[in-house]
């Protein structure tokens, strides 16, 4: 099963070039680390300094894999001192939607469609 992970990046707004050379050697890495299906990173519009790297993996196993490539020999010294706080890692598990909707009896805490559509700066009538 394929997983998708991201890792949300903050860089303090002085050392984005820095940041930047720093990335395009770390993509090209993880682009061709076994396992990997595609990596692209997204660019706050609002804030320049804080990026999401969005890494497609073919499973779990792949990226354990390479969490401890960057944890050994694949470390990157030269990332943390560019960063304004300390990255966050999430992996996610794909998902047609319909294998989200609750079952009757399974204690969902899903909302219903009422709440659903309760959003800030929305209205609901």
């Amino acid at each position: 099963m394929t997983i998708t992970a991201t890792l949300e990046m903050r860089f303090k707004p002085d050392l984005l070039d820095e940041a930047k050379a720093v990335l395009v050697r770390v993509l090209a890495e993880t682009r061709a680390f076994e396992g990997n299906l595609g990596v692209d990173v997204l660019v706050d519009l609002e804030d320049a300094g804080h990026w999401v790297a969005n890494e497609i993996w073919e499973s779990v196993e792949h990226d354990d894999a390479y969490r401890a490539f960057r944890a050994g020999e694949g470390r990157i010294t030269d990332l943390g001192p560019l960063l304004a706080a300390a990255p966050v890692l999430t992996r996610w598990a794909r998902s047609t939607g319909s294998d989200l909707l609750p079952t009757p009896g399974s204690g969902s805490a899903f909302p219903g469609p009422t709440a659903a559509r309760s959003r800030p700066g929305s209205r609901t009538s």
